[in-house]
C-alpha cells in the first residue's frame, strides 16, 4: 500500500508526497485520485524541483558572471528570452520548413523547446504512466512524479485574469509590477510528432523571478498538486509494466529515434521486446 512520503502532513502549505514502491501501488494512487483532470511530469531524480530550462540557464549563468566580480550579478531575464527568441525566428527559416504564425509567440517557444533551446516552458502529460516512463528513464535512484490539477488549476488562473488572452499578449512583456505569480497551461496549436505521441502540455509562469516550484508552493494550496516518490527498488517491475502497456521509447520518441533509444533498456528486458520495430531497420 503506497504510503504519505516521511517529512510531510497532509494540509500543509507544502507540497504533499506520497511513496510507492511497485507499479500497483501507482496504479492505485491513480484511481483513488481520479486523475482525470491533472497533469503530470516525471524526473529522474527525485531531490530535482520544478524548474524551467531558462530559470535554470539564468541562475547558472549568473553564477559563472558573478564568480569573475566582487558583487553579484542578476541579469534582466525578461531581455535575454526576448533576444533568443528573436534570434530563433529569425534563423530557423535556414533549417526547417515548417514554421508556426508569425504572430504566434508561444507556439514559436514550444518549437524551441522541442529542439533544446532554454524556454519558460515546462513539459507535463495529460498521461500518468508517460509522466513514469519518464521519471524512470535513465534513474538510478529515486525519482519522482510531480501531479498538478490541471482543471483547478485553470479556473483560478482564468478567474484572475480580467482576459486570458491579454495575459498571454503581455507575458514577454518585463514584469517588474506583479501582483500575483501565476502559472497557465499551454497547449500549442502548432503541434508535432512528439509532443502528440506524449501527450504534451506546457505550464507557463508569468514571471521569470521564481520557478514554477517557488510559484506552486507560495500561491496554490496543497490541493493544487502533489508529489509520488517512485523507489528504485521498483523500476524493473513498471519497465516492464510499461512495456506492456506500450509505453515505451519507440512511442514515445516517434520514427528511427525512438526506435535507437529502445535500445537504454538492454539487460532489463528481452531484446525481443526491446526492438519492438524489427521491420524499422529495413527502410533505412
Amino acid at each position: 500500500m503506497w504510503t504519505p512520503a516521511l517529512g510531510r502532513r497532509f494540509g500543509e502549505k507544502k507540497m504533499q508526497e506520497l511513496e510507492i514502491e511497485s507499479f500497483e501501488e501507482y496504479r492505485e494512487i491513480v484511481k483513488d485520485y481520479g486523475f482525470h483532470n491533472w497533469i503530470y511530469r516525471g524526473q529522474n531524480n527525485y531531490s530535482y524541483e520544478l524548474n524551467s530550462s531558462l530559470y535554470r540557464t539564468i541562475k547558472n549563468n549568473e553564477k559563472i558572471r558573478s564568480n569573475n566580480k566582487a558583487r553579484t550579478i542578476h541579469l534582466v531575464r525578461e531581455k535575454y528570452e526576448k533576444e533568443m527568441i528573436s534570434a530563433f525566428k529569425n534563423t530557423c527559416h535556414i533549417y526547417l520548413s515548417d514554421l508556426p504564425n508569425s504572430k504566434s509567440t508561444f507556439d514559436w517557444i514550444a518549437l524551441m523547446q522541442h529542439y533544446g533551446a532554454p524556454t519558460r516552458l515546462l513539459d507535463f502529460s495529460f498521461s500518468p504512466y508517460i509522466a513514469l516512463y519518464f521519471a524512470i528513464s535513465g534513474a538510478t535512484e529515486d525519482s519522482a512524479v510531480y501531479c498538478i490539477n490541471y482543471k483547478d488549476l485553470t479556473k483560478m488562473d482564468k478567474s484572475s485574469l480580467k482576459n486570458i488572452d491579454d495575459y498571454y499578449r503581455n507575458i514577454m512583456q518585463p514584469q517588474t509590477n506583479i501582483e500575483e505569480t501565476i502559472l497557465v497551461p499551454f497547449e500549442p496549436t502548432f503541434t508535432n510528432e512528439r509532443l502528440f505521441a506524449q501527450q504534451g502540455v506546457f505550464l507557463v509562469p508569468n514571471s521569470l523571478n521564481f520557478s514554477h516550484h517557488e510559484i506552486l508552493e507560495e500561491n496554490y494550496t496543497d490541493s493544487y498538486y502533489l508529489k509520488i516518490k517512485i523507489k528504485s527498488n521498483c523500476f524493473v517491475e513498471i519497465i516492464t509494466e510499461l512495456q506492456k502497456m506500450n509505453i515505451k521509447a519507440s512511442s514515445i520518441y516517434p520514427g528511427f529515434e525512438g526506435f535507437c533509444k529502445s535500445f537504454e533498456n538492454i539487460g532489463i528486458l528481452p531484446i525481443t521486446q526491446v526492438r519492438h520495430l524489427p521491420n524499422l531497420i529495413e527502410e533505412f
